[in-house]
């Protein structure tokens, strides 16, 4: 009877298993079009707020490094949540708050196109929404390794392979639409056709955060002897620094 249990339970844990791998690919392809439509026009829809802003240039070399250079510092201390919230549901959380920065974001357009404010305020608006944008996503980024690797237990490299062909395909067909999109636009107001786009990016990863709540999760264990802080790892990065340099 107990082995029988067993087998029950375990057959369910496989079915299980496999579902959360379709909606992890659906959640992919959410994403995807999120990236197609979002992540990929942030530096155009920079440049379009600051075409005579002489300060524009500073702002697109911070688009693109501080955002992940916060997101990177931010994952030392993402372990600390696994142990008082479910990843699935710090997932959610952390991917909604990511969707929602995205209405911040053409708030900063409607601040200069329609209200007729300063660029330099509308540029520094966009800078503080999409450093909270990455740094969100990247806070959770490590828990979704976690996750998936406890959900694929064989033929890892089949799964993601398939995956990220789907998902890769999908980033390319939702960048080249926005991009038509944008074009069309251009004759009329460029600003209307980032407000589609980046509405249409806050839709899909709003969902792709909802779909979190239907992945199984196994119960996680944390390993925690590999655990160290930000300042530890400081302080191991100088001592391995120091010693490297005795030897030179």
């Amino acid at each position: 009877m107990v082995k029988i249990k067993k087998r029950v339970l375990k057959d369910n844990e496989i079915y299980l298993k496999d579902k959360t791998k379709r909606i992890s690919i659906i959640e992919g392809v959410f994403n995807s079009f999120h990236e197609g439509f979002g992540i990929k026009y942030i530096t155009p829809f920079a440049l379009a707020l600051g075409k005579n802003n002489p300060h524009v240039n500073i702002i697109i070399g911070l688009l693109t490094s501080l955002p992940q250079l916060l997101g990177t510092i931010s994952q030392f201390w993402t372990s600390r949540l696994l142990s008082f919230i479910q990843r699935k549901y710090l997932l959610t959380i952390g991917v909604i708050i990511q969707s929602l920065l995205w209405l911040l974001i053409i708030f900063s357009g409607f601040m200069y196109y329609m209200f007729n404010s300063s660029s330099d305020f509308s540029l520094i608006l966009l800078l503080v929404s999409y450093t909270l944008l990455v740094t969100s996503g990247s806070f959770v980024s490590p828990i979704w390794v976690s996750l998936m690797k406890d959900i694929v237990y064989d033929n890892r490299g089949n799964f993601f392979g398939i995956r990220n062909r789907i998902v890769g395909f999908v980033a390319i067909l939702g960048s080249l639409v926005a991009g038509l999109l944008l074009f069309y636009f251009e004759s009329i107001n460029i600003f209307y056709g980032f407000v589609i786009i980046f509405f249409i990016a806050f839709i899909f990863r709003l969902l792709s955060g909802l779909s979190f709540l239907y992945h199984y999760e196994p119960k996680f264990k944390p390993a925690t002897k590999s655990y160290f802080s930000f300042f530890s790892f400081v302080k191991k990065f100088i001592r391995v620094i120091l010693h490297d340099s005795v030897f030179l």
